[in-house]
């Protein structure tokens, strides 16, 4: 009887785990109704503003030459890049704040953030 008991602990236990991660997995994979493009260049700011609006292509200047950043749907990639290997081209689309653009070359990193909240940035230089 005690075993029986143990065993049904666990699988609630196992079934209130399995729910809980269940929910933050999908409040991870929703996009915000006002996520922000974030471009930054060399550690500073370059560009902030609403993804949500319209499609768009912008073009910067980077350190090696021009690059483009296209919005499409709530989504953003790096449509082209004066960097040697295009790494940052070949990534595709991001829709989400976890997974950045970054180009070493050009010393740019491309991110969504989700409301109002800038990157803060846990880096010791």
């Amino acid at each position: 009887m005690k075993e029986h008991r143990i065993v049904i602990l666990l699988i609630g236990m196992s079934a209130i785990i399995t729910l809980v991660f269940y929910t933050l997995f999908l409040r991870i994979g929703e996009t915000d109704s006002t996520s922000m493009l974030l471009v930054e260049q060399e550690e500073s700011e370059v560009y902030y503003e609403s993804i949500n609006d319209h499609d768009k292509i912008l073009r910067f200047q980077g350190s090696m030459g021009e690059y483009v950043v296209e919005v499409k749907s709530g989504q953003v990639r790096m449509l082209e890049s004066a960097c040697p290997d295009k790494l940052c081209v070949k990534q595709g689309f991001i829709s989400s704040a976890f997974e950045p653009i970054i180009c070493l070359p050009q010393k740019i990193i491309i991110s969504i953030k989700n409301g109002h909240e800038k990157a803060n940035y846990d880096i010791i230089n």
